[in-house]
């Protein structure tokens, strides 16, 4: 999909897991909020997350509550430089998402 190739950069990617090598959670976190389904999740932190998910405990914020995880929030100042945030981190999930993805696209 032309949108998406150009919304996730792929120098973003190379920045989280660079980060992720002192962490064991590296997590962009937006004006929106945290972004988890664009982060670095190390092994050490992955029996604990497995756990919470067999307990269909999903958020983050139950995560971050895993004792001794080190955890590396990637805030707007380290996140700009990678463009902005409403097309880095932009989902689609609907058709009328895909149509404003392709709107965003052709004005940028």
């Amino acid at each position: 999909m032309r949108c998406a190739r150009r919304f996730t950069q792929p120098s973003l990617l190379s920045y989280l897991v660079e980060a992720g090598q002192t962490a064991d959670i590296a997590i962009p976190r937006t004006a929106r909020g945290y972004e988890p389904l664009c982060a670095t999740y190390s092994r050490r932190c992955a029996d604990e997350m497995g756990r919470l998910i067999e307990q269909r405990r999903f958020k983050l914020s139950d995560a971050v509550l895993i004792p001794g995880l080190i955890i590396r929030a990637l805030g707007p100042d380290e996140l700009g430089r990678f463009g902005p945030e409403e097309t880095l981190f932009f989902n689609i999930n609907t058709f009328d998402d895909y149509a404003r993805a392709i709107d965003l696209d052709a004005n940028s």
